[in-house]
């Protein structure tokens, strides 16, 4: 980041507004109500026993955060003094010394307000207003209705741009947040800023030129860029102008988990002025081609109607590559603040298990194949399909004793007490689980015998 762009975090002395007790709390940012409730007791822990039920309250409520900052002289002497929000959870009014800034109903958005006119040199006040998620969409989507309800019957998820899964899903509580779930900062700058970069990869004979394609802010007249790309502390390609290609020789390719090397490239790109940066972009990229490759194969697999199907997988650098993998879900019921302390163990976990791609769920139209598990197929059924790209299949199971002992009271360890009920969002769950058991093995004694041999069933 160069001089004449100045940043600051403004994660720190946040507070939240109680209304149960009329009274300020300490808050997190990033965080989101649930865990800053829990933090200061006044909530149970949504996890244990039957107790999600409890603190369905808080969804349902408005929730103002507040924080008090002081701003000096330096920030106000830039031309542009921006408010940045990474991410509001969800229903968020924002003002700013009482004046109102921005409202957003999204919480994938990222927001970035002009605030020089409404901010101070002193002391400011940001306070964050977040509403009643089901009071909104009652009032502001009253209209729509879904084709179908799934795990919501509400069909709130539907109507709203926030994660789905909060409203429940058949592997979560209903537990419907919000909050500041990502950063938020203070930004000043003059002139001109690197906004976003996007680049290009051609893939050549012993070479890979990069097409790099800054987007601005601000003043656009005039503009150079100069852009270094190195590999470790090597620097393989470098390139100046209006118009960026850096041709990388002899690269190092980047491969999947288990079919070679993962080299990063570190892309830096500066805007300059006279011999001065203005600002400045980096990040790693790896040099790769993927392909989705949907020509015919050796395979004869015909569709209902009797035509021959192609191939549907993907190449990578000219290579086909068996996809190994799974569905990705949220790291927890409470994503807001999670950071690669967060994510690393479990994508770890992926590749230890010899996983090589991961999806993020979402739905599809290739092959949402539930026959084994929804339609009770025996899993033999697998070895008679010769699926083109198969995006989900799968089989419930149950937690390990020690993980079941974490969240349900001793008298109630049994997949049939009001606890595990309350805990399981299929409705018929229990039944299949059991037929599948019934298939193979006579009934376990106990609750660490009915977990082993779920897992036994899946596999056998």
């Amino acid at each position: 980041m160069s001089a004449s762009l100045f940043s600051r975090s403004l994660l720190i002395g946040w507070e939240v507004f109680d209304p149960d007790q009329s009274g300020w709390l300490s808050a997190e940012v990033p965080g989101c109500i649930h865990k800053d409730l829990l933090r200061h007791g006044r909530i149970p822990n949504p996890f244990y026993g039957r107790k999600e039920s409890s603190v369905a309250r808080v969804g349902k409520r408005n929730w103002c955060y507040r924080l008090r900052f002081s701003s000096g002289q330096a920030v106000c002497e830039h031309e542009n003094v921006d408010l940045v929000f990474d991410g509001l959870d969800t229903v968020a009014t924002v003002t700013l010394n009482g004046l109102e800034i921005l409202q957003s109903d999204n919480i994938f958005y990222e927001h970035r307000v002009p605030v020089r006119d409404a901010s101070c040199v002193g002391e400011n006040v940001l306070e964050i207003t977040f509403g009643s998620v089901p009071e909104y969409v009652a009032q502001h989507r009253p209209l729509f209705k879904s084709p179908r309800n799934f795990n919501d019957p509400s069909s709130q998820c539907v109507r709203i741009r926030k994660q789905a899964c909060q409203f429940v899903w058949d592997w979560n509580p209903r537990l419907v947040t919000t909050g500041i779930w990502r950063n938020v900062r203070l930004e000043g700058w003059r002139g001109a800023r690197i906004e976003s970069v996007r680049i290009m990869q051609n893939h050549g004979a012993g070479s890979v030129p990069l097409a790099i394609f800054p987007e601005l802010a601000g003043a656009k007249e005039g503009v150079v860029f100069r852009s270094t790309v190195s590999l470790g502390a090597e620097e393989v390609a470098i390139c100046q102008g209006t118009e960026l290609t850096a041709v990388i020789s002899n690269p190092q390719l980047w491969w999947p988990s288990g079919q070679g090397d993962q080299p990063l490239y570190e892309v830096r790109v500066e805007l300059l002025e006279g011999q001065s940066i203005i600002d400045t972009w980096v990040r790693g990229i790896g040099l790769r081609r993927i392909e989705l490759d949907r020509g015919p194969d050796e395979f004869a697999v015909e569709n209902s109607k009797g035509q021959p199907l192609n191939r549907f997988g993907f190449r990578v650098n000219g290579r086909s590559i068996f996809a190994k993998g799974a569905n990705w879900i949220p790291a927890h019921s409470f994503v807001h603040g999670s950071n690669r302390c967060d994510y690393a163990p479990l994508l770890e976990s992926a590749v230890e298990a010899n996983m090589n791609m991961i999806r993020l769920r979402g739905g599809g139209i290739y092959e949402h194949d539930w026959n084994v598990w929804h339609a009770r197929f025996p899993v033999e059924h697998y070895e008679t399909t010769r699926h083109r790209f198969c995006s989900e299949f799968g089989m419930q199971s149950y937690p390990s004793k020690e993980v079941a002992e974490s969240f349900c009271p001793a008298g109630e360890l049994n997949v049939f007490s009001p606890t595990f009920e309350n805990h399981r969002k299929h409705a018929g769950g229990n039944h299949i689980v059991f037929e599948y058991l019934s298939r193979l093995f006579r009934f376990p004694k106990n609750y660490r015998a009915t977990a082993y041999l779920k897992k036994a069933a899946a596999f056998a």
